[in-house]
Formats: structure tokens, sequence, C-alpha cells
């Protein structure tokens, strides 16, 4: 006859309140919560107020130019990085967000149209040297939005502020050989395409701040004293 086999299991409770106590490890730090109360946060993709004027029901993206200048496509332009938004991705056409194609997203400049009127793309295309980021929204759209699918993105321009700033960067790049596959035989090939193989270089120059006060200046100073 067997008998069942009976485990007890004994737990001994710990007046640590964090396990990294247990171990002698250093107290994890305490992040302050996000703030993404009017959606510039980075990292503040989310469903936003229903009650919201510019996007209700929408998900909307905040990239900031300060965080894709970071990366190595620092030398693109908005329409190239736009995929980086939550719920988006790109297609043959560009960024394409669910249940539509590239062609069907509204491109915004400043909230001006930017969009090409042949095929409804992106038609201008703003280095992220001159942006303060680029603001994107999948959903929720209203009348004036002019869309029902696909997603709005809207490149914000950099703004003059109360003191000069100049921003100067300069990008490097060098491109490997490309290797060239022989052509099978009996085989038709319509077009093949190479890249040269080198070295690239980009050097981009901002300005911003009250520059018509330094015309102002400047012309008082050109401008001769009058004598008595």
């Amino acid at each position: 006859m067997r008998w069942p086999a009976v485990v007890v299991i004994l737990t001994a409770g710990s007046a640590h309140a964090d396990p990294r106590d247990v171990f002698g490890l250093p107290t994890r730090p305490v992040e302050p919560p996000l703030d993404c109360g009017d959606g510039r946060a980075f990292g503040c993709a989310r469903a936003t107020d229903p009650l919201d004027d510019r996007a209700p029901f929408a998900l909307t993206s905040w990239l900031p130019a300060a965080y894709l200048q970071s990366l190595p496509v620092a030398d693109a332009t908005h329409d190239a990085v736009a995929h980086y938004a939550t719920g988006a991705a790109r297609d043959d056409a560009g960024v394409l967000f669910a249940g539509a194609t590239g062609l069907e997203n509204r491109w915004t400049i400043d909230g001006a149209p930017a969009d090409n009127v042949r095929f409804g793309s992106v038609d201008t295309r703003v280095p992220l040297a001159f942006l303060r980021g680029v603001f994107t929204m999948a959903g929720g759209f209203t009348a004036r939005d002019r869309a029902s699918t696909g997603g709005t993105v809207d490149a914000e321009l950099i703004e003059g502020g109360p003191t000069h700033v100049v921003d100067v960067r300069a990008w490097a790049s060098l491109t490997g050989d490309y290797r060239r596959r022989a052509i099978a035989a009996n085989t038709f090939q319509l077009r093949r395409l190479y890249g040269d193989a080198g070295p690239d270089g980009t050097v981009s120059i901002v300005a911003s701040g009250p520059l018509p006060s330094i015309a102002r200046s400047s012309f008082n100073r050109s401008r001769p004293t009058p004598t008595a």
C-alpha cells in the first residue's frame, strides 16, 4: 500500500521591502514620472484624451529633433524617420500606418500642407537640422485633418529665441564596394543599379535668434552720424 507523499514548504518572512537589500545591492534610484501633459516628452506615444481638441481618440507620437540627431540618421530628412513613431512602418511609398498605404497620409510643415499634388506622398523634405521635432498622429481624425485613414505627419520648424544660437554639425560616412553578382545565362535583366563606393560628408549650419536685431545694429553702425 502506497501512502501519498506530503511536502511541506516553509517560508520565512523578510523585513526588507526591496529584494536588492537582501543581496547588499545599492538601492535603485527612483525615476520621476514621465510628464505627458502636452504630448511633447520623448516616449509619450499614447492615446490622447477624448476631449483633446487637437487629436481626440488618436495615437500620437512626438519625435524631438535633438534625439533624432543623436542617431546615425542625423543628416536625413523628416520623411525618412517618421516611421520611428509608435504604430508606424514603411512600404515602397514611405511611412505607413495600419490599414493604409504610404500614399494615404497627410504631410504638413508647421500646419501648412506639404503633400505631393500628383501622388499624395510627401513633397517637401525638411532636414532634421531645421526641425524642432516631428509630430505624428494615427487615427482619431477630425474634419480639419482632411484624412480618414493613414496618419498625419507634421514637421515643426525651429523658432528663434531671445538669444542668438548657431548650430554646426558634420557627418561622415564610408561606403563599401558593392558585390556585383554575375548575370545568369539565358536570363534577361531589365535594369541593374550600382552605388559608387567612397567617402561621403555632410555639413549643416543653422542660426536662430533675433536676427533682425543684427541687421538693425549693422545699419546703425554704417549710417553716418549727423553733426551740428
